[in-house]
């Protein structure tokens, strides 16, 4: 179960595990729930942290609200705007393209080697290792 530190009726606090040790207070983990009350340890309730499609939703909160024995969580899930999803497909587009020139570079530079070792076959010279072949272009750089 999960607790958060409640102190002047704010949560200090976000919900997590009680510490074995907090302050000067050993084996926190282990208090009954009145001796964490009176420490302003309280049990945390989740609401509306369902599962939801994170392509077309967008998840809000938590807001807390602190009742007199527990404080409550709760998300929001709303519809992404027309604006988020634009931003979402340009995102997904920036990816793609940039996959997409590492692809053509690296076609293209396999290209290049195969084709610069053949012509220099054909003038009877060594081919180049692919080191030798990088040396190569840097020097037409």
């Amino acid at each position: 179960m999960k607790y958060a530190l409640v102190q002047n009726g704010e949560v200090v606090q976000a919900p997590r595990e009680l510490p074995s040790s907090w302050k000067n207070i050993s084996n926190l983990n282990k208090a009954k729930v009145e001796r964490l009350k009176e420490l302003g340890w309280l049990p945390v309730e989740v609401t509306g942290d369902e599962s939801y499609d994170k392509s077309t939703h967008v998840k809000e909160g938590p807001e807390y609200t602190i009742e007199e024995d527990k404080v409550v969580a709760s998300y929001t899930i709303k519809p992404k705007t027309e604006a988020e999803l634009a931003r979402d497909r340009q995102e997904k587009q920036q990816v793609l393209d940039r996959v997409i020139d590492t692809k053509i570079d690296d076609i293209v530079g396999k290209v290049l080697f195969a084709l610069v070792n053949e012509i220099r076959e054909l003038k009877g010279q060594n081919t180049l290792s692919a080191g030798q072949f990088k040396q190569y272009l840097k020097g037409l750089v």
